[in-house]
């Protein structure tokens, strides 16, 4: 019994260079596959960085436009956070006796379908004045800029005996990071009625 107890002691040894070399190898595939992902999750970060920049300031300037009266044909900014001073931010109030849309082109939202579901803002469209700004948010480290654009619709009616007053508006508000390898964009609509 002892003697095939000694017999296996001496039989057994220790790993091969060819076992070591293979697992080095798939070792170093598994490390190259993870340093791989790195870039990839910087750039997706930074994405989500423009994503959620582009968002707060639509928001902002949805907030302050919703401030605003119905009849107020340009933007009051009283804390000066948008480039608007001097009414350089239209609101449009639209001709007498309707609808009307000003400011920046609109593009069809579609499902998967190809029914249109909303819109959007067209940023392959010339920029229309008084209806955006460039806004770079002094806060980002990066320093990156937004091409931001709105379109208004006014509703008027009469109402009563007033003629054509302004009933309800509805904003779409658009951003889009500039100078960005992939451009992120960002739009928000909203109807404001009183």
């Amino acid at each position: 019994m002892q003697t095939k107890l000694a017999r296996a002691t001496k039989t057994q040894r220790g790993f091969t260079l060819v076992e070591l070399a293979i697992a080095t190898l798939i070792l170093l595939v598994g490390v190259v596959a993870v340093v791989q992902l790195v870039p990839a999750a910087i750039e997706s970060n930074m994405n989500n960085r423009y994503d959620t920049t582009a968002a707060v300031a639509v928001q902002r300037l949805r907030d302050l436009m919703v401030s605003q009266a119905l009849n107020s044909p340009v933007l009051n900014d009283p804390s000066g956070q948008f480039p608007c001073a001097g009414g350089a931010c239209q609101l449009g109030l639209g001709t007498p006796g309707g609808d009307l849309l000003e400011g920046a082109g609109l593009s069809a939202v579609k499902d998967g379908k190809g029914n249109q579901i909303d819109v959007a803002i067209d940023f392959s469209a010339k920029p229309i004045a008084g209806y955006g700004f460039t806004f770079t948010d002094v806060n980002d480290p990066t320093l990156t800029s937004y091409d931001v654009r709105w379109a208004i619709v006014t509703s008027r009616r009469t109402v009563g005996v007033l003629p054509d007053v302004v009933v309800s508006k509805r904003l779409v508000i658009g951003a889009r990071s500039v100078g960005t390898r992939r451009p992120v964009t960002v739009t928000f609509s909203t109807w404001i009625s009183r």
